[in-house]
C-alpha cells in the first residue's frame, strides 16, 4: 500500500503508525510484524519523527450536550496547550479548526 502513496500522504501514513507504536507498549519488531510492516522502514521514520518534532494531538472522546455552554469553551491538548473560545462559536467552525490542526 505504502508504494502508492504520495509524498505526504507516505509521511502521514508512516507518522500515525510511529505514534501507534509507541502508545502500543509492544516492540518495533512485534509490532511491524502485526500490522505487516517493513521493520528498516519503520525505524528510519522513528529517526525522522525526532528531526520532524512533529507534535501530535490526540483526540479523547467527549460529550455533546444538547445546548450551548454558558460559559467558554476550552479545548486542552495532551501537549499543555489550551483554547478557549466564546460559547456562541458554532460548532461547525470548531470542527473545521480541528481539522486544520496537523
Amino acid at each position: 500500500m505504502e508504494k502508492t502513496l504520495s509524498g505526504e500522504a507516505r509521511q502521514l501514513f508512516w507518522l500515525a503508525h510511529v505514534q501507534a507504536w509507541q502508545q502500543s507498549g509492544l516492540t518495533q519488531a512485534a509490532y511491524c510484524q502485526q500490522q505487516q510492516l517493513i521493520t528498516h522502514r519503520m525505524s528510519y521514520w522513528v529517526i525522522r519523527a525526532k528531526e520532524l518534532n512533529t507534535p501530535t494531538v490526540t483526540f479523547v472522546p467527549g460529550t455533546v450536550l444538547p445546548s450551548m455552554p454558558e460559559g467558554p469553551i476550552v479545548l486542552n491538548s495532551p501537549s499543555g496547550w489550551q483554547l478557549a473560545l466564546p460559547a456562541h462559536v458554532a460548532p461547525q467552525w470548531i470542527a473545521q479548526l480541528l481539522q486544520q490542526l496537523p
